[in-house]
């Protein structure tokens, strides 16, 4: 059973239709010389014009042949690419799917249980408010979740943001705001901000504001809930030049791999790590809590319609993280993408 389960995985196929293929054109190659050859050979005894059995451009044929075939080969090459991100997309939605039911029915059972309870025993007033606080937190929760796979549905149609809503608007400002409008949430962490910008004028971005919001949040929490220190601690940093305007997080997380650096803001890529190294080199359980795998991903499709860019860089597990945004200057971002 488990051998023919290997013989029908993708990449042995691939190889074997690759090997297969190169061994028919060198066997069809070796008998044309062959046969080239002896034919010569005759025509050469009995004296014989060779225009009179070949064409005068056969060679034509041969070149235009061997191109073909070249060109099946970077077919079969381009379809077994796609096929492996497929079957890798596919892994990470099913890998989604599971967490994601867990991420639902936690709540909801929890909310049932309050609910019963409630409706069962006769309750102090207080033990009721109580209740209802720890509803109204499960309920936040499943909103949450619900709004990341909305927008993130969203975001790949981009029609939804059209220019309208945009605003031009102090950034630094804008950003202390919703840090002060917010605070509540973020009150167990540590959050400083710098302003490095080159010139004394005010850093002035076109953004859509609900959505900028959204990448704050999704930034400043995922600092926040990936983090194992007493007291999370988060550096926004600004700065601009004449071309570019950059904001810069850096967080005393967890921090990432290197390989998980180039697939962080993959669509429903999670890092599930059973054990996490602490500053003193031993291992501890990761008690990390499990997100959408949508947060990052949502934060990316963000910064592209704001037409910048984001990079993720670590030096190494519990060595914290830093994300760079990129955002180009004096542009009207949302009319250059085509959604005006």
């Amino acid at each position: 059973m488990k051998t023919n389960f290997f013989i029908l995985q993708p990449l042995v196929i691939f190889i074997f239709s690759i090997v297969a293929l190169v061994l028919s054109l060198t066997l069809f190659l070796h008998w044309y010389f062959r046969m080239t050859s002896e034919f010569n050979q005759f025509i050469g005894k009995f004296k014989i014009s060779p225009d009179v059995f070949w064409a005068p451009h056969s060679w034509v044929i041969i070149v235009i042949t061997s191109v073909l075939l070249g060109c099946i080969l970077v077919g079969l090459a381009i379809i077994f690419t796609y096929y492996q991100k497929t079957i890798q997309l596919y892994t990470l939605q099913e890998s989604f799917i599971n967490n994601f039911s867990h991420e639902l029915k936690t709540p909801i059972a929890s909310i049932k249980l309050y609910l019963e309870t409630i409706n069962k025993y006769n309750l102090p007033r207080e033990k009721q408010l109580e209740f209802v606080s720890f509803m109204l937190k499960d309920t936040s929760r499943l909103s949450e979740h619900v709004q990341q796979i909305l927008l993130a549905g969203g975001l790949e149609q981009r029609q939804s943001y059209k220019a309208t809503n945009t605003i031009s608007t102090d950034i630094t400002n804008f950003i202390r705001e919703f840090l002060k409008s917010n605070a509540h949430l973020f009150n167990n962490a540590k959050i400083e901000m710098i302003d490095k910008s080159l010139v004394t004028t005010p850093i002035i971005m076109q953004i859509n504001p609900t959505l900028f919001e959204t990448l704050l949040m999704n930034l400043i929490t995922n600092a926040i809930k990936h983090n194992h220190q007493a007291v999370p601690r988060l550096q926004i940093t600004l700065s601009q030049n004449k071309k570019i305007t950059e904001i810069t997080f850096s967080d005393n997380g967890l921090g990432l791999k290197k390989e998980e650096q180039k697939h962080i803001f993959q669509k429903f890529y999670q890092i599930d790590r059973k054990t996490t190294t602490n500053t003193y080199g031993t291992h501890s359980p990761n008690k990390n809590p499990k997100g959408s795998g949508l947060g990052l991903y949502i934060t990316k499709q963000i910064t592209k319609i704001h037409f910048g860019k984001i990079t993720a860089s670590s030096p190494g597990l519990e060595q914290g993280t830093t994300f760079v945004l990129h955002f180009p200057r004096n542009i009207n971002l949302f009319t250059r993408i085509g959604l005006t």
